[in-house]
């Protein structure tokens, strides 16, 4: 039986499906399959395919019609095929490092569902992160808010059978307004007894079709020629993980920008209250900081995901938190003082 199953959805991936492939064969963990799932795969993508099983005993393809939408249910029917007891995904123009499946299954033995290091090439070419810890309830909790919010990537992310065989429905169409893999990992966070983790390191490359909308076919292959040549070098993984602490302290400095136009704007909202005469007045600012309050909030918890992930200690980040949220929300506590006036 295989360690893990690797399980690549496809439509039309010709251009791009043999790299991802090889990739994937590249891992350290010899003992894998490699499931390319068809969603009524087109005819080069198809020739693609037969040449991709033809050179790896462990390359399987399930030939199955185009399903509705994004085929997610031959997703279902590719994880109740996998010969392993271990489902890794991986999008047909993603690549992944050979260490990773090595990081999954070093968390797997404890947890149901697992994650790396979770972000995207950008249309500069550079990273970004998309941090989370899932071993946090609160950070599973946060999936599960309306509106949809998601940090969890098919390419990356990883899961048992039989976690997934405890879901209520699986992979499918996702209603209205839902993203398709969201839908399906909020299946999972929802399990009261769901044990989760992610891996500190990221071993994986994506880039997200909102992204390659943005570019020319021009940029894009110089993008993917840039990053391949990076990761065929013999220190490609140290490479990657310098690359990710660059990111990181970028984002860092991004979220401090946002947190002090938010202080400015809420310290001009609480002069302007001081100013203002009368009760109404003073109840219709008190609803503006009330949206300044929630978009506080939701700063906040980027900064909060991004300082964990720089690995900042629990009692560190809390107490940084702490002081940030009382600093900045002074001026909020004196309109709601002008408001009980």
């Amino acid at each position: 039986m295989p360690a893990c199953t690797i399980l690549i959805p496809t439509w039309d991936s010709a251009d791009t499906l043999e790299t991802t492939v090889e990739w994937a064969r590249r891992q350290t963990v010899r003992d894998i399959e490699i499931l390319i799932v068809g969603d009524g795969v087109t005819p080069p993508t198809r020739e693609v395919i037969e040449r991709c099983v033809a050179a790896d005993s462990r390359v399987r393809f399930l030939d199955l019609p185009k399903g509705d939408n994004r085929g997610e249910r031959n997703r279902h029917f590719g994880v109740l095929e996998a010969r392993s007891p271990v489902v890794a995904y991986l999008g047909d123009d993603d690549i992944i490092l050979p260490k990773h499946v090595e990081n999954l299954l070093s968390l797997l033995p404890g947890v149901d569902f697992a994650q790396t290091l979770n972000g995207f090439i950008n249309a500069n070419g550079d990273l970004t992160l998309w941090p989370t810890d899932l071993s946090e309830r609160r950070w599973l909790d946060w999936h599960l808010q309306d509106p949809p919010r998601n940090r969890v990537s098919i390419t990356g992310t990883a899961h048992t059978v039989e976690a997934y065989k405890r879901l209520e429905v699986g992979w499918d169409v996702a209603p209205p307004g839902m993203w398709t893999d969201l839908f399906l990992w909020r299946q999972f966070f929802a399990l009261p007894d769901l044990k989760a983790a992610t891996h500190p390191e990221m071993t994986s490359l994506q880039w997200p079709s909102s992204v390659l909308k943005t570019m020319s076919e021009e940029a894009i292959a110089e993008h993917r020629a840039r990053w391949l040549t990076m990761l065929s070098r013999p220190t490609a993984h140290e490479d990657l993980q310098r690359l990710v602490q660059e990111a990181r302290v970028r984002q860092l400095i991004e979220f401090d920008a946002r947190l002090m136009d938010l202080q400015l704007r809420v310290r001009a909202q609480a002069e302007r209250a001081a100013t203002l005469a009368s009760t109404q007045d003073v109840e219709e600012l008190a609803a503006g900081v009330v949206a300044l309050e929630t978009e506080l909030e939701r700063v906040k918890g980027d900064l909060a995901l991004t300082q964990r992930v720089l690995s900042a200690t629990r009692d560190e980040r809390d107490a940084m938190m702490r002081t940030l949220s009382w600093r900045i929300t002074a001026p909020l506590r004196a309109v709601r003082r002008l408001g009980r006036r």
